[in-house]
């Protein structure tokens, strides 16, 4: 499994603050918690999430296993793709030749700049 996930839950409270009166216990209450990390595995009881895992040692680190009972929701996360490096180069110039056109004083904007504005968008992904 190679899931990245947002997992919220409901977790315990373990108080360690010294002498609580009985009459304030009714005040603590368990935690919701949120955990971003890796799906390294899944059954009808649990989930598990590594918020490290290594591809060429194998193996993961900072390992939460949750309760389903516990679980409120789960979101799947999807990895942002990188800018192409072409569309990377095209943005860096064409922004830059923008902002050689600009002068505050005046509003000159060649055809070339016009059309980096208009085309804009398309550099992104």
């Amino acid at each position: 499994m190679n899931e990245i996930v947002k997992v919220t839950w409901i977790d315990a409270q373990r108080l360690e603050l010294g002498v609580i009166q009985e009459d304030e216990l009714p005040d603590i209450k368990p935690i919701p918690c949120d955990i971003v990390g890796f799906l390294v595995h899944e059954d009808k009881e649990r989930i598990i999430v590594a918020q490290e895992k290594w591809k060429e040692l194998g193996g993961c680190k900072y390992v939460h296993v949750i309760p389903k009972v516990s679980i409120i929701k789960i979101t799947k996360l999807k990895e942002k793709q990188t800018m192409k490096e072409e569309n990377k180069k095209k943005l860096q110039e064409g922004f830059k030749h923008f902002c050689d056109c600009i002068d505050f004083g005046k509003s000159y904007l060649d055809a070339e700049a016009m059309q980096f504005m208009n085309e804009f968008g398309n550099y992104l992904e």
